[in-house]
């Protein structure tokens, strides 16, 4: 079930920085080309000279990732959706596990192997991305992931697993399912949130991100004029991480051609907050996809602080798109000197393998 003893897989790792810290000033999104100024900063990370800090591997196909630096062991964590690099493209999605990789210098990573798979209960086939959080009561790390059910895209859930050495780790623990859950099923409905693809796009209640008693999720839900949109959903939990009650959606305000939006986390730079996730034109359920993936990785500095129902699209910044090759971006928790950093992997297509993952 957990810690498997399998060793590959590839890692081509560089460093990015989000604008400025690297060079001890503020964080400001308000810059004219936040994608040229990515571009540089990658550059000396990699970016430019993938095959200097690539390791190879025909074995695995890796993507999504999040992780976060163990500041008293003063060791990176990556966990990184795996799949076998002999599946087609689309089958990699519904034959995912959890790998684990670390480092000293968040450079040279090695492979821990297999971490998680999905054979722990018969509602899971295939583990989706999440985040990690630090339990400061228990001493303990948690890593949120989603569990989803081959046969029915329509069933997603939220689970957890701990950790105090990153050896031992506890039995995964369901956080929330909405599909077999009546009661949190009646409150997200209850609260404006749909579960189900009557808009074509599938059944969202993924991506869990924990920021202290508050556990984001990518999630649709109704406007105030009762349209159908991508949302970032939002569960009030209790300090030992139990659902306590269900908040409203989070509905930002973003491009027409936009259907989803993917890994919601929390940022926080000096007294300002601010809310990160990707958006994409992917999920259909019927009917051909978009031929060329778009995505983006947006960057909202939060309304007022406790109303995060309504973002203005006027206050979001783009991070980068797919013009750079870079999909999606997980904050690092507790990085070192504070500096803060993305996790990312490099994606020229959806048939190609990412090559490249970024801290």
């Amino acid at each position: 079930m957990i810690l498997r003893g399998f060793w590959g897989g590839l890692v081509l790792c560089g460093g990015v920085l989000l604008p400025s810290m690297g060079h001890g000033k503020s964080l400001d999104f308000g810059l004219p080309d936040l994608r040229s100024l990515c571009s540089s900063l990658l550059t000396p990370y990699g970016y430019k000279n993938q095959k200097a800090l690539s390791i190879s591997s025909s074995e695995l196909y890796l993507w999504d990732n999040w992780g976060h630096y163990d500041k008293e062991a003063k060791t990176f964590h990556r966990f990184v959706l795996a799949a076998p690099s002999s599946l087609a493209p689309e089958e990699r999605h519904f034959h995912a596990h959890i790998h684990h990789y670390t480092s000293q210098d968040g450079k040279k990573w090695q492979d821990q192997g297999v971490l998680l798979e999905a054979d722990f209960d018969r509602r899971v086939t295939t583990l989706w991305s999440g985040s990690t959080y630090y339990d400061a009561e228990t001493r303990e790390w948690v890593m949120y992931f989603t569990g989803t059910l081959r046969d029915s895209l329509k069933s997603q859930s939220l689970w957890e697993v701990r950790t105090k050495d990153h050896i031992h780790w506890s039995p995964p623990q369901q956080v929330a399912d909405p599909y077999q859950d009546p009661w949190l099923k009646e409150e997200l409905e209850r609260k404006g949130y749909h579960l189900g693809d009557q808009d074509n796009i599938i059944s969202s209640f993924r991506d869990p991100f924990r920021k202290r008693q508050k556990l984001l999720f990518a999630a649709k839900a109704y406007n105030e004029s009762g349209v159908l949109q991508p949302a970032i959903g939002q569960l009030e939990i209790s300090p030992q991480g139990h659902i306590q009650s269900v908040a409203l959606p989070i509905l930002p305000s973003l491009p027409k051609w936009v259907t989803q939006v993917e890994l919601p986390s929390f940022i926080r730079h000096g007294e300002k907050e601010y809310l990160m996730f990707t958006v994409n034109n992917q999920g259909q359920v019927r009917g051909p996809s978009p031929k060329k993936l778009k995505s983006q990785l947006l960057i909202f500095e939060l309304s007022s602080e406790g109303r995060y129902e309504e973002v203005s699209g006027a206050q979001a910044r783009r991070i980068f798109d797919e013009s750079i090759g870079l999909f999606s971006g997980t904050p690092l928790r507790y990085s070192p000197r504070g500096q803060l950093m993305l996790l990312s992997f490099w994606l020229n297509s959806l048939a190609l393998p990412p090559i490249l993952l970024i801290p």
